[in-house]
């Protein structure tokens, strides 16, 4: 599973840098762009998911505490 992980992230690297480089559009909105689909499909599948469980789902951050916390702030600035 870590050799097939690999193999595609570095595939589709290798492929989005290659797409990338053709556009006329400047990088940051490209990342904002990208990041923004990212977003909206992460919050849909989870939204999807929550609706059509048959179980109670607990909140999204359930079983984070303070430290977790902090360390994804860290690792966003």
């Amino acid at each position: 599973m870590i050799g097939a992980a690999t193999s595609i992230t570095a595939i589709t690297s290798v492929w989005n840098q290659l797409v990338i480089k053709d556009f006329d559009v400047p990088l940051n909105l490209q990342n904002a762009i990208l990041y923004g689909f990212g977003s909206a499909i992460a919050i849909s599948s989870y939204a999807w998911e929550a609706s059509t469980a048959k179980k109670h789902v607990p909140p999204f951050f359930h079983g984070y505490n303070a430290l977790a916390a902090l360390l994804v702030v860290f690792q966003v600035f």
